[in-house]
């Protein structure tokens, strides 16, 4: 029932206690995706050539990280497995002092998952300020 990512709600909880008969408590909670990557999206970080993400499958089947590509030429990434089926490190190698251009460019991660074969992960030149959309893989 909930949404994948952040949710947040105030909740009013009644306390039988005739002096403060109602209580409002502010709850959150973070539903992660069934294919997760984190960081999301990815930051530039002009001091290191070498970024990690990592693929998480949180779903109940197995899940396999195929194949993955830049649409920068400059940029290179490989995958590691790291447990089978549900989590692999993707690391990105990049020039020192890379900052993608314009709007960033799109790191594509290929799956063997019938429902997202494909996979993409916005790599931008800043983060996104708060009042940004929740990130939509």
């Amino acid at each position: 029932p909930y949404k994948p990512y952040l949710n947040e709600a105030l909740v009013q909880i009644k306390t039988g206690v005739k002096e403060q008969p109602r209580v409002n408590v502010n709850c959150t909670a973070y539903v992660p995706p069934r294919l997760e990557l984190r960081p999301f999206p990815l930051v530039a970080s002009p001091a290191f050539a070498l970024r990690e993400v990592r693929f998480i499958n949180n779903g109940p089947a197995p899940v396999r990280v195929r194949k993955v590509t830049c649409d920068d030429p400059r940029l290179r990434a490989d995958v590691v497995e790291k447990k089978e089926g549900s989590e692999y490190l993707i690391r990105v190698v990049m020039p020192i002092g890379y900052v993608p251009a314009g709007p960033g460019h799109v790191i594509t991660i290929e799956t063997d998952d019938a429902e997202e074969p494909v996979v993409k992960l916005p790599f931008l030149p800043k983060a996104p300020s708060e009042t940004d959309a929740e990130p939509q893989p």
